[in-house]
């Protein structure tokens, strides 16, 4: 894996951890993008680039499960 590939898959990791916590402290419809990323400290433009939105984002947190 090139540095630019470790790169992106630990943002798509720190993203979807981010989330994990959110998704846990809040129901889906009380976490927005913006809280996501700010979490995460990304940009909104990074998580749609990684999931495209916030239902992808969910949705791979239920096919991990």
């Amino acid at each position: 894996m090139s540095p630019m590939e470790e790169k992106a898959a630990s943002t798509r990791e720190r993203i979807l951890e981010c989330s994990r916590e959110l998704f846990s402290e809040r129901s889906f419809s009380q976490v927005s993008m913006k809280d996501i990323a700010e979490e995460a400290n990304v940009s909104v433009a990074l998580i749609v680039k990684h999931f495209h939105n916030k239902e992808a984002v969910s949705y791979t947190h239920l096919r991990a499960h």
